[in-house]
């Protein structure tokens, strides 16, 4: 009973971190799919490629919630600062196209060929970064047992259910953030 019930308050734990949006290692096989705002103006993709402490405190969420060996760990750290070295320069070369982008359509004068060959510019740059953001979750997944890999799935089959969670929060339909746990707790019980 008390496995159940901590396999449950780390699914409970996951699905409650996807919801606040860090997606951490939840998205491997699918690492670049959507897009949501970093500020007005500015799209970043989400998934494992984080930088600062979020990205920190992620793996070692996620070297917890699938059990991983120090040794998966220590690989998945270097695959994903080995992916963030080839992303880092594609965004630091996003940005000043994206700035000449807006400057070219806030100009009121925006020429249909010079804009349509900055969207192709930034796109092929960010279909480079998906290219490296799946290659390194194939690399992960790769490192990943069995079991390892369910946990991975059903993390992904929780992540399908954050619009309802949220949907749920707006409602006040879900405890405070604080009593969750203890409810969960209590339902396990």
């Amino acid at each position: 009973m008390k496995d159940y019930r901590q396999k449950f308050l780390g699914l409970l734990a996951v699905a409650l971190l996807i919801a606040g949006g860090t997606w951490g290692l939840a998205q491997l096989p699918a690492a670049s799919a959507g897009a949501v705002r970093e500020s007005p103006g500015r799209m970043r993709s989400p998934g494992v490629f984080r930088r600062g402490p979020d990205r920190v405190r992620a793996v070692e969420i996620i070297s917890h919630y699938l059990d991983l060996t120090d040794g998966q760990a220590s690989q998945i750290r270097e695959i994903l600062e080995g992916a963030q070295s080839t992303i880092k320069p594609l965004r630091e070369e996003i940005q000043p196209l994206r700035q000449s982008l807006r400057d070219e359509l806030d100009s009121g004068a925006a020429v249909a060929g010079s804009v349509g060959q900055l969207v192709i510019q930034i796109h092929g740059l960010g279909d480079q970064i998906r290219s490296e953001q799946q290659s390194a979750a194939d690399s992960i997944r790769s490192l990943l047992n069995d079991e390892q890999i369910h946990k991975v799935e059903a993390v992904r089959q929780a992540a399908q259910l954050v619009p309802v969670i949220r949907a749920f929060g707006v409602l006040g339909l879900l405890p405070p953030p604080q009593r969750q746990a203890r409810a969960a707790e209590d339902q396990v019980q």
